[in-house]
């Protein structure tokens, strides 16, 4: 198997199973189509995804200037605030992270993030299906990405052995946990 493609299958299969319990989040039903979209429930699926948003594309951003990574980046982060400011809410985060302490851990965050614009675009589509008129600028926002092909092109650039393809995986199981642990709160 060629040394890029095992690089993306070790990935994919070691964050399968964060990627599967965020997504299975009540909160997040909504977005999947599974419950009426209720402008409560939509802000509530918002909610969840603010703060650890907001804190996990910070660090992402630090980092790509931190280790010099030569990567063109979309932050998101002002579309889901303004989306939540046009339904009345002004969210504000209060904690911030510290978990790009690395290159691996920036790439593992950076493939949550890709990977969410990614997701946005099937959320959009249902919310616009459905007729709704919520506001959805984070979920358009990056639509410029329609694959995640420069990540991925930038992950193999750094010539990853298995060691450090772990230490990504393990950094986005990490980032996964983090959108998980509040999903779970907004969920109760």
């Amino acid at each position: 198997m060629p040394a890029d493609l095992d690089v993306r299958r070790i990935l994919r299969k070691t964050v399968a199973s964060h990627h599967r319990e965020l997504d299975s989040q009540p909160c997040f039903c909504v977005l999947r189509g599974e419950l009426d979209l209720t402008r409560e429930r939509y802000v509530t699926a918002l909610m969840a995804l603010y703060a650890p948003h907001l804190a996990v594309e910070s660090e992402v951003l630090r980092g790509i200037q931190e280790y010099g990574v030569d990567y063109h980046f979309e932050p998101r982060a002002a579309a889901l605030s303004d989306d939540l400011m046009a339904l009345g809410y002004a969210p504000e985060v209060h904690e911030s992270l510290t978990i790009v302490d690395s290159l691996a851990a920036l790439l593992g965050a950076l493939y949550v993030l890709e990977g969410g614009k990614r997701g946005s675009i099937h959320i959009e589509r249902q919310i616009i299906q459905n007729g709704s008129r919520l506001p959805t600028s984070f979920f358009s926002a990056g639509h410029q990405l329609t694959s995640l092909e420069p990540f991925w092109a930038l992950l193999e650039a750094q010539e990853p052995s298995t060691s450090f393809t772990q230490k990504v995986a393990a950094a986005a199981c990490q980032t996964f946990d983090i959108f998980i642990d509040s999903a779970k709160r907004c969920s109760q």
